[in-house]
């Protein structure tokens, strides 16, 4: 009989063993769920209005061309030493470092849990009553049952999300394409991508693929995450181009082609017009869920590092926290700080990529020495200052912020980390 241990078990501070793997499509389905929430609506839609039909699927598919790349790099890193990206920063940014880039991550994965649950929250109160005159309950009510629908999910770990996704995504994405079907009928797809004119102030290519990579690079940066569970390398390729290049841009579409047929900026509006107001309702309940708990997921692994409890009890205390901010802090403040934090995780994955690929060579893992190491965070200062910079349009190498920073923090560690190593051969030389 399985304990409630088993059911749980989810190896957040050790390697997942061999049997206990899938396959790259289990982990790109999982991705995509996580894709279908309403900042990808937002992203769409708005981004589809602006830059019309053909340019809008350019930015698309370049940005979820380097969205899968990183993620590339990222997944690979995770199927080869099985960790979560909590550990890997271990074997980085040495054990007492990693406490502090651990806490960030926390805190990023954490303020969007904050801002999931209080999104269900305000469309379970609002909902409830505009679309089935049910008189609501208080909003709090909402808020604490959004958090506790995630954790309850989240407590046992990857398997669970694996079934999550498996049934969620089609569904998600069976609404989505019903609502295009819906939009065509009032303006097929020809007249669309011939549209010459755009609204809005004008964008280029760079800045638009800049803004897809950035709405989506954290979870590329914390693909291992997922990935500790793919059977190997080339599975998690698979699942990083499954997931980014063909089911992130295929999200953005499906929320640009309707708001350009209707030319409402918000997907949902969208959807209320063409008379699905019901059902986009129960759409959004499900699509904050199954992102939330991806979020959480993160959290979770991120705090199992900094502190030796039971993951589970870990999802739990991370869900009570979002609760209790999400009822009494305003949410435009927490995204102002996410889009501050966000600025910091980018140069991460080009650290600890470049680590185990081109500093490690897949030796064995170990912690990094000394406890601290300074070259991941000399690194990790010259990625943020570039990705700050590049943020405000300062300055820009490839005119994509994030990927700037992560090339600059890849080419700063491997230098820092290579000289570190000369000098300590060099001073055991003259000892000896």
């Amino acid at each position: 009989m399985t304990t409630f241990k088993e059911l749980v078990e989810d190896y957040s501070r050790h390697q997942v063993p061999g049997h206990k793997t899938v396959g790259g499509i289990h982990i790109g389905i999982i991705i995509i769920g996580v894709g279908i929430t309403i900042t990808a609506f937002i992203l769409g839609s708005q981004m589809g209005l602006r830059l019309g039909f053909w340019d809008s699927l350019h930015a698309f598919y370049l940005g979820g061309l380097l969205l899968a790349i990183v993620a590339g790099f990222t997944g690979v890193v995770g199927a080869s030493t099985r960790l979560s990206t909590a550990m890997i920063i271990k074997t980085t940014f040495g054990e007492s470092g990693a406490k502090f880039v651990n806490s960030v991550l926390t805190l990023v994965m954490m303020g969007w849990c904050i801002v999931l649950a209080a999104f269900f929250g305000d469309a379970m109160h609002a909902g409830l009553e505009s679309n089935w005159g049910v008189v609501s309950l208080p909003r709090e009510f909402y808020v604490a049952l959004g958090s506790a629908a995630m954790a309850l999910i989240t407590i046992f770990g990857f398997k669970a999300l694996d079934k999550q996704s498996l049934v969620m995504v089609p569904i998600m994405l069976g609404f989505l394409f019903t609502i295009l079907y819906l939009a065509l009928r009032r303006m097929s797809l020809s007249d669309i991508a011939g549209l010459e004119t755009a609204t809005g102030p004008a964008m280029g290519l760079g800045a638009a693929t800049s803004i897809v990579v950035g709405s989506f690079i954290v979870g590329a940066t914390i693909f291992p995450d997922l990935c500790r569970y793919v059977r190997n390398r080339p599975q998690a390729v698979t699942g990083s181009f499954i997931a980014f290049f063909l089911g992130y841009p295929v999200i953005l579409i499906l929320s640009a082609v309707p708001s350009i047929a209707t030319g409402e900026a918000e997907l949902m509006t969208v959807v209320t017009m063409l008379g699905f107001s019901v059902l986009g309702f129960i759409f959004l309940v499900f699509a904050s869920l199954t992102t939330g708990t991806f979020q959480l997921y993160g959290a979770s692994l991120a705090f199992a590092a900094l502190v030796k409890t039971d993951k589970w009890k870990l999802v739990i205390l991370v869900a009570a926290i979002t609760a209790v901010i999400a009822i009494f802090f305003s949410i435009d403040y927490f995204l102002n700080w996410l889009t501050f934090l966000s600025i910091l995780i980018p140069p991460i994955s080009g650290i600890y990529v470049t680590h185990h690929l081109l500093i490690n060579r897949g030796s064995a893992i170990r912690y990094a020495s000394p406890d601290i190491s300074i070259p991941a965070f000399g690194a990790w200062i010259a990625g943020t200052i570039v990705a700050f910079v590049a943020h405000n349009g300062s300055l820009r190498f490839t005119s994509i912020a994030a990927i700037d920073a992560i090339l600059v923090a890849s080419f700063c560690y491997y230098f820092l980390q290579t000289l570190a190593e000369r000098v300590t051969t060099s001073n055991n030389e003259i000892r000896d």
